[in-house]
């Protein structure tokens, strides 16, 4: 891969007042109500062709019919092409975590486990072009070099500005499914591959 894209798991908890709803639903300030508002404005957002992708897709939050919410918690899937993507969902989800539409209800903005996107930098497409001429003189044939969407610590290290390339090991399919597998026999070819490239530096 030459690259990938940032993202993680965030959240936005939201705050609201406890009552009961047959009794005294005035005095009660719904979080599951505002946690609706949130993920509306949040999923509108979405813009797949552009690598611009936000996914609330848990929630959790009451204890029950006759009680109005206190508590929810949106479980929030980002992901992002490029940093300057990645800017606008953090400026968004920062919005929506301030502006709050019911009265009363106030919210907090996880974002300590995102992970930094693996962008194709001109470091990146040398190491590439290096390794894929490396692959063609092994009689191997030229790796594809593409961007997916999965996270990686190769966002790392490109963000340190050392040319990195990913998923250079066993080949397979179906990842993080019950019909994941790896060709054990690709393991040589992968091993060859990269010592020859290190080699021919």
């Amino acid at each position: 891969m030459i690259g990938r894209y940032g993202g993680g798991p965030v959240s936005i908890t939201v705050h609201g007042v406890a009552a009961h709803s047959g009794s005294a639903p005035e005095k009660g300030r719904s979080a599951v109500l505002e946690a609706a508002h949130k993920i509306v404005k949040l999923e509108a957002a979405n813009d797949i062709p552009r690598g611009k992708l936000i996914n609330c897709g848990a929630v959790e939050g009451g204890i029950g019919e006759n009680t109005i919410p206190d508590y929810c918690k949106i479980r929030i899937g980002i992901r992002y092409r490029n940093q300057a993507i990645g800017d606008e969902i953090f400026a968004l989800l920062r919005q929506v975590t301030e502006e709050c539409t019911v009265e009363g209800t106030s919210a907090e903005l996880d974002t300590s486990r995102v992970m930094a996107c693996m962008e194709t930098t001109d470091g990146v497409l040398k190491l590439y072009d290096h390794v894929a001429k490396t692959g063609e003189a092994l009689g191997l044939g030229k790796p594809r070099g593409i961007q997916v969407g999965g996270l990686s610590d190769a966002g790392i290290t490109v963000g340190l500005g050392i040319p990195t390339l990913c998923g250079m090991g066993v080949r397979g399919a179906g990842s993080h499914t019950d019909q994941e597998y790896a060709q054990v026999e690709s393991l040589y070819e992968r091993c060859l591959l990269a010592a020859a490239a290190v080699r021919r530096l």
